[in-house]
């Protein structure tokens, strides 16, 4: 594995190892997805979750020249409010390439030292809920060559930036003690820098969420709830064409510390609007006349597959003593019953594509979600990262 994380141990709250030992959870965690290293994941993570954690990249890697659209790379078209779903190609069972690739042409995967190089001393921004999250976490996985995927839900803002060595990811209040004074310093900073009134470390890389509903540069929960954020009579996975998104929602005058996006003086690789899972991506033009807008769907992703790329449909919540808690999950599963060899199945289909465990809080983790296969590689989003990433880095 190119990373290695620095956490000597993990922090109660994100310990798995009580979870881990129960039978139940290694048969429908850990068993049900061995073919795809769901727990060969968790344990090159010391049975951690992954947030808050920093870590060091054991392998170096010579940062490439630029990708070439049309010769090393079949890039997204950036036509005005261009659609990515439209006519997309799957070319092998796990990668697609956008529309308009000419014949022997498909999408490269961009890696470590291609990002790296992109994003030295830019801030790419992910802002929206929880699927936006899940494309923020997928990119800190694919990083640090972590195949499987489960993340631990946190509802606030995060900060990811790594160079050519290491990493680091801070959640906002979620630091640990001896941390604290650290984390705030570093808040400042990205708070300042996302306004565009200080510079990031040019050798760095910068990605930052905004979650909406917690985020310190919020509007209120019901402009997002109301439909202002994505709205549009015919707006579905399929047609992503009629999703009309707000623009620059980042630079509203009515975020919180006078915050947002400072559009025309930050330093912006890109911006990223989710809304559940259909995206808009906005990059500043190169030659600085405005900004431009291209759209797509996770979901129509994961349907257009050649492979069933499923939500997740099982739950699963330990009881700390090697059983499960029925009564206290009986609001988010189907009991099959204590005898029966099947998974709890979730009372309604999950709309999140990556495996997760059960919120981020002061207590040990105790349940987790996955699909139904067991496979929790997320190549939903790990395809839709690759779209954005290729837009914004190739040339």
């Amino acid at each position: 594995m190119a990373w290695r994380s620095s956490t000597p141990s993990c922090p109660r709250e994100q310990d798995l190892t009580p979870l881990l030992a129960s039978p139940l959870v290694q048969r429908h965690l850990c068993r049900a997805g061995a073919e795809f290293g769901t727990c060969a994941s968790l344990y090159a993570q010391h049975n951690c979750t992954h947030t808050p954690s920093s870590g060091t990249f054991t392998a170096h890697n010579p940062l490439p020249r630029p990708l070439r659209c049309g010769v090393d790379t079949c890039c997204p078209s950036w036509r005005d409010g261009a659609c990515w779903m439209c006519g997309l190609r799957w070319h092998s069972l796990h990668e697609l390439s956008p529309p308009g690739c000419a014949a022997g042409v498909t999408m490269a995967r961009l890696g470590r030292a291609e990002i790296g190089r992109c994003l030295r001393g830019k801030l790419l921004v992910f802002q929206g809920d929880s699927l936006t999250r899940q494309l923020f976490n997928r990119l800190i996985w694919w990083l640090r060559g972590i195949d499987s995927n489960l993340e631990h839900y946190y509802q606030k803002d995060a900060y990811y930036s790594f160079s050519a060595t290491d990493d680091r990811l801070t959640i906002r209040t979620h630091s640990r003690r001896e941390h604290a004074a650290r984390d705030a310093a570093t808040w400042r900073h990205v708070d300042a820098a996302l306004a565009g009134n200080a510079t990031l470390d040019p050798a760095r890389a910068h990605v930052v969420l905004m979650m909406f509903r917690n985020s310190a540069w919020r509007e209120t929960d019901e402009n997002i709830q109301g439909g202002r954020f994505l709205r549009g009579k015919f707006c579905d996975e399929t047609r992503t064409t009629d999703c009309i998104v707000r623009e620059r929602e980042g630079g509203a005058a009515g975020y919180r510390h006078g915050g947002g996006i400072g559009w025309g003086r930050a330093p912006l690789a890109g911006v990223v609007q989710g809304q559940m899972g259909r995206v808009a991506v906005h990059r500043p033009r190169p030659d600085g006349g405005g900004v431009d807008l291209a759209l797509l769907s996770v979901g129509a992703i994961a349907a257009s597959a050649p492979v069933e790329l499923e939500r997740n449909v099982v739950c699963m919540e330990a009881d700390g003593s090697g059983g499960l808690n029925w009564t206290r999950a009986a609001g988010a599963m189907i009991d099959h019953g204590h005898a029966s060899k099947l998974p709890p199945v979730c009372a309604h289909q999950d709309g999140h594509f990556q495996c997760s465990f059960g919120p981020l809080g002061r207590e040990p983790t105790r349940s987790f979600k996955r699909p139904l296969s067991g496979d929790c590689r997320d190549v939903a989003n790990l395809n839709a990262l690759q779209l954005i990433l290729t837009s914004l880095c190739a040339t």
